[in-house]
């Protein structure tokens, strides 16, 4: 009997696992063996086989993304909204309100850069910057009351409490689909070591020839379709390592060519004409 190897199964994605494991099922069910343990070890990777068609579902977008971005293009719009009734007052009538927005417009200049960009950290990282800023520096307070912007920017930090409160609630929830799906492939690879362990205990405790046949015909066709899919796994790989192979060949040789061209450059700097002291004479 042809001795078989799983190990590499651990490195396929979740969709080659489970291919695998619906074309070992099919090759069980078409070969007939009057083997007790064998039949339960059997039933065993068939009910792993429906445990292993959620893993199909751990890839797919969390409900929560959709929420999030759209509260994070709402803050998006708040801050906009901030930064134009600011720049507004610069206009006004009023010269205590003209001096706040003036004050304003300088406190949001330092967070121009990441403020206005839609982003679930960066954005929520600044808007808790100018929160900690407003409570310490009075000066800002003062313009912000003037200018009647408190509840805007109260609604800011809400919505920006509402985003991170979401994301942690999506990070937790994909960690528990991913431990979740590393236990149901792990029960499943077991499952499947075990079925080949039972497979070479009864040949070599066999007795009958008939039944040694049967199961040296069977262990040729899970073989088969092990190594078909060892070979996909080994082909991936190898495309990968010949991508990654060519990106570090072109960085070497821009980098190399940088390089040349530096002294190069450096000379055509220093090659520039100087007056001579006696011509200015």
């Amino acid at each position: 009997m042809e001795k078989m190897h799983i190990s590499f199964i651990k490195d396929l994605r979740n969709i080659e696992f489970l291919a695998l494991v619906q074309l070992l099922v099919m090759v069980l069910d078409s070969n007939k063996i009057d083997n007790i343990n064998l039949k339960e070890a059997t039933e065993r990777i068939k009910k792993q086989q429906k445990e292993l068609l959620l893993l199909r579902n751990t890839k797919l977008r969390h409900p929560l993304t959709r929420v999030i971005n759209q509260k994070v293009n709402t803050r998006t719009e708040y801050l906009a909204c901030l930064r134009m009734k600011v720049d507004a007052d610069i206009f006004s009538p009023k010269p205590e309100k003209r001096i706040a927005a003036e004050r304003l417009k300088l406190w949001l200049r330092g967070y121009k850069k990441s403020l206005y960009a839609p982003s679930i950290h960066s954005q929520g990282q600044m808007v808790g910057f100018m929160k900690h800023e407003r409570a310490e520096k009075s000066d800002i307070q003062n313009a912000v009351t003037l200018l009647d912007l408190d509840e805007l920017l109260k609604d800011i930090e809400d919505i920006t409490s509402e985003i991170d409160n979401y994301f942690k609630k999506r990070v937790q929830d994909k960690n528990y689909k991913s431990v979740k799906g590393q236990e149901i492939r792990g029960a499943a690879y077991e499952d499947l070591q075990l079925l080949i362990d039972i497979m070479a205990v009864s040949y070599r405790r066999s007795v009958s020839e008939k039944e040694k046949e049967q199961l040296t015909n069977l262990s040729e066709e899970i073989n088969e379709q092990l190594i078909k899919m060892h070979a996909k796994l080994k082909s991936r790989n190898t495309r990968i390592k010949n991508k990654k192979e060519v990106v570090e060949t072109v960085k070497v040789l821009i980098d190399g060519s940088s390089t040349i061209s530096k002294p190069m450059n450096e000379l055509a700097t220093d090659t520039s004409v100087t007056k001579s002291p006696i011509s200015n004479r």
